[in-house]
């Protein structure tokens, strides 16, 4: 009798079906018999994206958890580990990510107990990796994001939201060194400064969304060079950063880029009959003739 364990596990079941599937899901087949325990560590073995944003935030998910599931992986190409803070550490993540050298994408975001060693290895490891967020990650510093601009030339997307301890020199190797970027994201990373983004910007003219909220170092002439570089810019957010206004901002606005900062209001009221006279200077009559 034909069942459905008689079809092509990798090539069928693993690739077309269990993809479909939740991790846990798939973890919960493994109690049904030897069989499907064996066909879920093939998965594993064999599968590109494992996402544990989701279910790595449960109580009932634990390191050791972790362990098993990806003691067989060697063909990751994404790893999602968003809120995996509780269990996530260097000792259970470097083993993963020397063992998938073929890794592009990886999202660490809110990680606690992740030190730079772990990047600094995911950089020597994965050089081909495109997508890099490291959000809400307080420990990375500017040694660990130096190495990533060294050892990594690819990268499309560097999320860095909440990082304060990178400084302008890592972040200006980072750029000069990828400019196939096209999302980038240095919200309240404080030291960051306008001539680091205007770095950023004549190298990285492929940028099309672009975050730089609570960067209060960064002015208006940081914003001119993103206009003159980045033609193809979708979005800018520059919330809170005081010496930015809509000198420069109201250039971008005409190209179209959606801008997080609302227009002032002298900018949202039409011109009236009384502000004429601001404008325009009232004829001279000479009465002395």
């Amino acid at each position: 009798m034909i069942t459905f364990l008689d079809l092509p596990w990798e090539d069928i079941i693993c690739k077309k079906i269990l993809k479909y599937l939740s991790v846990s899901e798939i973890c919960i087949l493994k109690f049904v018999s030897q069989q499907y325990l064996l066909l879920v560590e093939t998965y594993f073995m064999v599968c590109r994206v494992l996402d544990l944003s989701s279910c790595g935030r449960k109580s009932s998910f634990t390191a050791s958890s972790f362990e098993s599931l990806t003691n067989s992986c060697e063909t990751l190409r994404e790893l999602k580990l968003s809120g995996c803070k509780r269990w996530l550490n260097d000792r259970l993540l470097i083993p993963v990510l020397e063992s998938n050298l073929c890794l592009s994408n990886i999202d660490l975001t809110g990680s606690l107990d992740v030190t730079d060693e772990s990047i600094k290895v995911l950089a020597v490891s994965c050089r081909f990796l495109q997508e890099l967020v490291l959000a809400e990650c307080r420990w990375l510093t500017s040694n660990a994001l130096l190495v990533v601009g060294l050892e990594c030339m690819y990268l499309k997307v560097l999320v860095l939201r909440g990082c304060w301890n990178i400084d302008n020199e890592s972040l200006s190797t980072v750029v000069k060194n990828n400019k196939s970027l096209v999302v980038i994201d240095v919200g309240s990373c404080y030291s960051i400064n306008g001539a680091t983004i205007s770095i950023m910007a004549k190298h990285c003219t492929k940028l099309k969304h672009i975050n730089l909220c609570g960067c209060w170092r960064v002015d208006n002439d940081a914003i001119f060079t993103i206009k003159e570089y980045c033609k193809g810019l979708q979005s800018l957010m520059i919330k809170d950063c005081r010496d930015v206004n809509e000198k420069s901002l109201g250039l971008l606005r005409t190209s179209g880029v959606a801008i997080d900062v609302p227009k002032p209001p002298e900018y949202l009221r039409p011109l009236l009959p009384m502000d004429i006279g601001i404008y325009v200077r009232e004829p001279f009559l000479n009465l002395q003739v």
